[in-house]
């Protein structure tokens, strides 16, 4: 009784902790080295040399972990191998690029993942803490798992009475072939077990325990294969004629500038795209735009109907529709007539099939009971947009999408693009009453032989000495809207091309239009360069064909048709323009969108065959992040062991032995952790 009974309680306190750390460390030595020697893949040729020198000299081996217990030092196990030794007392790992300020560091577009899911994950947690289910003791360490691709470590660097300060890291994401993968699938077979009641690994975790599930809002990235969809000859085919439409609904919505009226356009590419436009059914707004006479055939019909044609139309109303399931259809393109008129026959068939085949489709999916769970159903496999067929009730994300782009402006390629200068305006209302012209009469497929005489002698090209026409009227004379749909079209899909088809040049034309390496091919042309140098006119080209990309692969995949009229076109495009940010994926619009919380994004990439192509979609949605508590000790071991080889022994080989896949001690992600993560941040959380 000669102490005090406080210094004897705080005596016993201490000599009870470095016992429980004697222990944890006696145990992490037994298992390091059964586990080595257990596991084949594991065992190294001096693995039985070590164990047998452990045998032989016990004493001191003991003698060093009681000298680590006391010095709070971590016991390194070199190499992963059972040769244990002193690390350095109280080691700590400084944070590379966050020590001493309140800025994260983050790696990329994949950095952005944690960056945003780091508020929601820390409001989580301190509900768990305030509750003393995690505990607060510095050095402490959580795993916490996401999203099925998400891992990140959070370590308690101090803690007081209301706050703590805590670092987290976040780890790359998880690769089907990585070594950290099959990490990964090891804790979530715990995770499972855990709070699934699934059945126990085959050997379960040494270093980790879960304890509880918070929620966490984040990004969720899915990867799907277009192979046998997007390289379908019919369905690349439709996406050109739809990116016809889109150009004009993207360009009708701006005000065109008289500077981008002028591209050196081709007399014969200019025929070729008019005549695209004349096919095309319009509704009446756009067919004054455009100065076309093509009207849509929702459209009320022209007085000069006759009997006979109301009739047609009411027999391709009535016809059977084809039962549920049908394939979708795939139309190909209309051949273009030169120079003949169509008649009131072929006009009145023509119309009767159209009406029909729109009056079929919705019907005929309206008969299936099971259309809806097909539409969550494909939208959880496949990951794309809802049925095109139908328009869904606004979500929350939507009217808050619609909110960021009335209030912020629209965060697409075009908004970081340089704006051009616009010395006059062209608006659409301003066009002439009489805008429809006698081009869409069968005149606008005049012969253009005669344009382009030889003009040699005078040193001045066919195009510079003559007006370019297109028909029977100069091009010059065209509404600035359709003028402007030619251009764009024929900078990237016509003068690229050198007179081939867009659909002969397969995916790999497809995905450099999307992610807008025209410009920097070798398909460069004089249109193409034109193009390039008005950067506002080619990010609404691009934003345009990714419209017509993003709405036939959904069309394809859903089972709709894909030759749709423009109304419905336009309101799909409408939808996304407000819901989905399509783009390069790691561009900075790309990291842009993702940090204004985008409800949707979509890229697409090169896959592995020579011509795959993938979808890459992000969606933003709140998932529950399962969190465990790792034995602190196990990982100290781990990152002084690394440490020691890199800096000491100059071994930073990829594929080195110490740091492959482990399946209880989870080495790799601890040496990630440790040296190379794609996040760090270090906060303070006020509880």
């Amino acid at each position: 009784g000669w102490l005090p009974v406080a210094v004897q309680i705080c005596v016993v306190s201490v000599l009870r902790q470095r016992v429980l750390v004697l222990w944890s460390l006696i145990r992490y030595v037994l298992h390091v080295s059964w586990i080595t020697w257990a596991t084949p893949k594991l065992r190294h040729p001096v693995t039985a040399l070590l164990l047998w020198l452990n045998v032989l000299f016990w004493p001191g081996l003991l003698l060093l972990l009681v000298l680590c217990a006391l010095l709070e030092s971590p016991v390194m196990a070199i190499f992963s191998l059972p040769l244990f030794t002193l690390a350095a007392p109280r080691w700590s790992r400084a944070s590379a690029g966050a020590a001493g300020t309140d800025a994260p560091l983050v790696k990329g577009a994949e950095g952005l993942f944690y960056a945003i899911a780091v508020p929601s994950l820390l409001r989580g947690l301190a509900l768990q803490w305030r509750a003393q289910t995690l505990r607060k003791t510095p050095g402490t360490l959580l795993f916490c798992r996401s999203h099925e691709r998400l891992a990140c470590v959070v370590r308690v660097l101090a803690s007081g009475f209301g706050w703590m300060q805590l670092e987290l890291r976040g780890l790359e994401l998880q690769e089907p072939t990585s070594c950290h993968h099959v990490e990964a699938g090891k804790i979530d077979e715990a995770f499972a077990h855990a709070f699934e009641g699934e059945r126990a690994p085959e050997r379960p975790s040494f270093v980790l325990r879960a304890i509880c599930e918070v929620p966490c809002s984040t990004y969720e990235q899915s990867l799907i294969s277009l192979r046998g969809l997007l390289d379908n000859p019919q369905l690349l085919r439709q996406i050109h004629g739809l990116f016809l439409k889109s150009l004009v609904w993207v360009l009708s919505l701006e005000e065109i500038p008289e500077g981008w009226l002028t591209c050196p356009l081709k007399p014969q590419d200019a025929k070729e795209v008019f005549q695209l436009i004349s096919d095309c059914l319009w509704p009446p707004h756009i067919s004054v735009a455009l100065r076309v006479a093509h009207g849509s055939p929702s459209s009320t019909m022209a007085p000069s109907d006759t009997p006979e044609r109301t009739s047609s139309l009411r027999a391709a109303a009535n016809a059977p529709r084809p039962p549920p399931g049908t394939p979708p259809i795939i139309r190909p393109p209309q051949k273009a007539v030169d120079a003949v008129p169509p008649s009131d026959a072929t006009m009145s068939t023509t119309m009767a099939t159209t009406m029909a085949t729109a009056e079929m489709s919705p019907g005929a999916r309206s008969d299936s009971e099971g259309v809806e769970d097909l539409d969550t159903l494909m939208d959880q496999v496949l990951g794309m947009a809802p049925s095109v067929s139908r328009k869904r009730a606004a979500a929350p994300a939507h009217q808050a999408a619609r909110r960021l782009l009335a209030t912020e402006g629209d965060p697409s390629e075009e908004a970081w693009a340089a704006k051009a200068e616009r010395p006059q305006v062209m608006a659409l209302n301003s066009l002439p009453g009489n805008s429809s012209s006698t081009l869409a009469n069968g005149t606008g497929s005049a012969s253009l032989g005669a344009m382009e005489d030889e003009r040699t002698s005078a040193g001045v090209p066919a195009q510079l000495g003559k007006p370019t026409t297109v028909g029977n009227q100069p091009l010059e004379e065209l509404s600035p809207l359709a003028r402007l749909v030619i251009e764009a079209y024929v900078a990237v899909n016509v003068a690229p091309l050198y007179g081939q088809k867009p659909e002969a040049h397969g995916t790999s034309h497809v995905l450099r239009l999307f992610s807008g390496d025209l410009a920097r091919s070798s398909q460069e042309t004089t249109e193409l360069k034109w193009l390039v140098e008005r950067p506002e006119l080619f990010q609404l080209t691009l934003r345009a064909f990714r419209f017509a990309v993003k709405i036939s692969i959904d069309a394809a995949a859903m089972g709709e048709e894909v030759d749709m009229e423009y109304q419905a076109f336009a309101e799909l495009a409408d939808e996304l323009r407000c819901r989905w940010f399509l783009g390069v994926e790691g561009s900075l619009q790309w990291e842009a969108a993702m940090k204004r919380g985008w409800p949707n994004l979509m890229a697409l990439r090169s896959g592995k065959g020579v011509s795959e192509v993938q979808v890459l979609r992000l969606r933003y949605s709140e998932d529950v992040c399962r969190v465990a508590e790792l034995r602190p000790g196990v990982w100290s071991s781990l990152w002084a062991s690394a440490g020691l080889e890199l800096r000491y022994l100059a071994n930073d080989d990829d594929e080195r032995y110490s740091i492959q896949a482990h399946p209880t001690l989870f080495r790799n992600m601890a040496v990630q952790c440790a040296e190379y993560p794609i996040f760090v941040s270090r906060r303070t959380l006020w509880l």
